[in-house]
């Protein structure tokens, strides 16, 4: 992942790294929270509930 994201990140203009950091962690985060709610809560969101949550985190990154 980290190699990804450095290879990824040296393609993006100096002024859009840091969004685009934001957005690599923040996704990152929201998958990690949900395979702890999977593992420990046995609770799930679907694909599409992803999806949205993740557009919405995007959303919450662009308005910085």
């Amino acid at each position: 992942m980290a190699a990804w994201w450095t290879r990824r990140r040296k393609l993006i203009h100096k002024n859009s790294r840091k969004p685009f950091d934001s957005t690599v962690v923040l996704v990152s985060w929201a998958i990690w929270l949900e395979r702890n709610a999977r593992t420990f809560n046995r609770q799930h969101r679907t694909v599409v509930q992803m999806v949205d949550h993740i557009l919405e985190v995007s959303a919450w990154v662009q308005a910085r």
